[in-house]
């Protein structure tokens, strides 16, 4: 009996894990006012192979999202189904390890993933993707995305392993010649790489943000070579120091982001107006409270000067060695110059013993005094005697 039960039991669980796992979407309007096909609590394991994409009535859609889902990557037959009409894909936060990107999609957004593998179809024509948003994964390289040549807009922010050595290559986007938005922002990058014939000639937005650049690699002028560049923004890269007067050579650049650095509030105000000056705006994208040793300029914080005291006239100097018969002198001359003002204090009305004249004036006095004594004596002697 025992035996029976437990063959039933396998052929239940078997019979289970065979049924396909089918999910519909539904119609919805997104933010921007477009309809996509909404998936939603979409559960895939990397084991799971039994899986169906219902097509909606109204015909294959063109957009697609899944919210709140978890994929690890994308299915079979979800390519399958859609793949050749699908133009805009959103799988934002999905725990996806890799992603397929179809010839014919458009946009693709899957950010906020473990993405480490990108993945292309080909069937012989140049892929149409156009704006591509990878941020937030962990994509080590951009090998694998080079070839969509139609890209225009690439966010790759936050792939700490982009930037190899902690540096930012600018030469791997070089075959990107429509790219018109480029994100590299918080992507651990210290230096800044690009040679004299770098150039992406339609370029209007460059994202070096949240990083830690350092100001003597960055070569502000070297940028002139991007002609389209109207936005850059350099904020909260922990910079003391910028070659702003570099940044009017950048001829079609018309905002520059400034704020999240550690200027001196002088230097800021300073390099504000020179900016302000030839029509370079300088907003703050982000604004957070100033730390007490901050104050703000124009929405920024930036740290203000060390307040000198002011020098004395005259520096008090101490003897770096004392001797002690030094001391005993000291001590002794402190003494009697007390002695002597004691003295003074209390006869305030007999000279100075120092004056040589006081001896011979009371000589003077007392040698006619005492012949004047003597002679009274004398004096009364003789008439006692005589009586």
């Amino acid at each position: 009996m025992r035996h029976i039960l437990f063959f039933l039991s396998v052929l239940i669980s078997q019979s289970l894990f065979s049924v396909a796992q089918t999910y519909k979407c539904t119609i919805e309007a997104t933010s921007t006012g477009d309809e996509h096909c909404v998936f939603r609590n979409v559960q895939l394991s990397s084991n799971t192979t039994n899986v169906s994409f219902e097509l909606p009535t109204s015909g294959i859609p063109s957009r697609v999202t899944f919210k709140n889902s978890s994929l690890v990557h994308i299915p079979a037959d979800f390519i399958q189904k859609f793949g050749d009409t699908l133009k805009v894909l959103y799988v934002e936060g999905c725990m996806l390890r890799s992603v397929i990107i179809t010839n014919n999609l458009e946009v693709l957004h899957a950010r906020n993933n473990y993405i480490s593998r990108v993945v292309t179809q080909h069937n012989g024509n140049t892929p149409l993707l156009r704006d591509l948003d990878l941020s937030a994964n962990r994509l080590k390289d951009i090998r694998n995305i080079t070839h969509f040549k139609n890209l225009e807009i690439l966010n790759l922010s936050s792939n700490e392993e982009i930037a190899a050595e902690s540096v930012i290559d600018l030469n791997a986007f070089a075959p990107f010649k429509n790219l018109k938005e480029l994100y590299l922002s918080d992507v651990g990058a210290f230096y800044l790489e690009y040679n004299k014939k770098f150039n992406l000639p339609t370029l209007q937005t460059l994202d070096l943000s949240k990083n830690t650049l350092l100001p003597s690699d960055l070569r502000v002028n070297r940028l002139s070579e991007l002609e389209a560049l109207e936005v850059l923004k350099l904020n909260d890269n922990n910079m003391a120091e910028l070659d702003y007067g570099q940044l009017p050579y950048l001829k079609s650049l018309r905002r520059v982001y400034l704020n999240g650095n550690n200027f001196l509030c002088d230097k800021l105000q300073t390099m504000l107006k020179f900016l302000h000056e030839r029509s370079i705006t300088t907003p703050a994208d982000t604004y957070s409270s100033c730390q007490p040793h901050q104050q703000q300029v124009d929405g920024m914080c930036c740290t203000k000067p060390i307040v000198m005291p002011p020098r004395p006239t005259q520096v008090p100097t101490l003897p770096t060695h004392i001797d002690s018969t030094d001391m005993d002198n000291t001590d002794n001359r402190v003494d009697m110059d007390n002695t002597d003002n004691r003295v003074d204090d209390q006869t305030p009305g007999i000279a100075d013993n120092s004056n040589d004249g006081f001896p011979w004036i009371a000589v003077a006095i007392a040698v006619p005094l005492a012949i004047v004594l003597a002679g009274v004596g004398l004096y009364v002697y003789r008439k006692h005697a005589r009586t």
